[in-house]
């Protein structure tokens, strides 16, 4: 006699279906008057399922994405963020603002027949991938070194709005002697990001 469906079966009108009517005249609850049914103007309250689509691993840079999520009592979701420095909110959309995890939490707070009710998704923001473009390194006169100096080099694909900066960097030839074509390697540059 606890089973909402014994009822419905029967044309009883429930909160939250709308087969047998949208009066809802009727509510059933696990936490309420025992699990048996009982008439909405008694006051009791209905517990209410969040469903929250599971969100993928996003790369920096990507803007944002919407988030989908919804309640069976039909009533409006809102979400909130774990950390606004690395996703904020703005309606449904998750704006992406750094690197890292956060716990996006999709909340219904409920009304007079519902139960508030909330689900968590975390949420991982990557590191966007940089190139270098331009980078160039000088002719030098044989010193008997490996050493080699370069210029700066512009960098490609960073984010509209960020201002980024290389920092530092050293640069080797394969080996110390002279030739032609040498393969370099250049090493520990430091990618800077200026928020102001």
């Amino acid at each position: 006699m606890r089973c909402r469906s014994t009822f419905t079966d029967s044309g009883w009108d429930f909160i939250g279906e709308t087969v047998n009517g949208s009066v809802d005249i009727w509510g059933i609850s696990p936490n309420e008057n025992h699990g048996y049914p009982f008439l909405k103007m008694q006051g009791y309250k209905i517990h209410q399922e969040i469903t929250f689509d599971s969100i993928s691993p996003v790369i920096y840079g990507c803007g944002g994405l919407e988030l989908k999520a919804s309640a069976s009592s039909g009533l409006p979701v809102t979400f909130t963020s774990s950390d606004t420095g690395i996703v904020r909110i703005s309606g449904t959309q998750a704006i992406i603002c750094g690197v890292g995890s956060v716990v996006i939490k999709a909340i219904q707070i409920g009304d007079n027949y519902y139960f508030p009710n909330s689900v968590s998704n975390v949420l991982t923001v990557n590191k966007k991938r940089l190139m270098i473009q331009g980078l160039k390194v000088e002719n030098k006169v044989y010193d008997g070194t490996d050493s080699a100096v370069f210029s700066r080099g512009v960098l490609d694909s960073v984010v509209q709005g960020d201002t980024v900066t290389l920092i530092g960097g050293t640069c080797t030839f394969s080996d110390k002697n002279t030739g032609e074509k040498k393969v370099v390697t250049i090493r520990n540059i430091t990618v800077y990001l200026h928020r102001i």
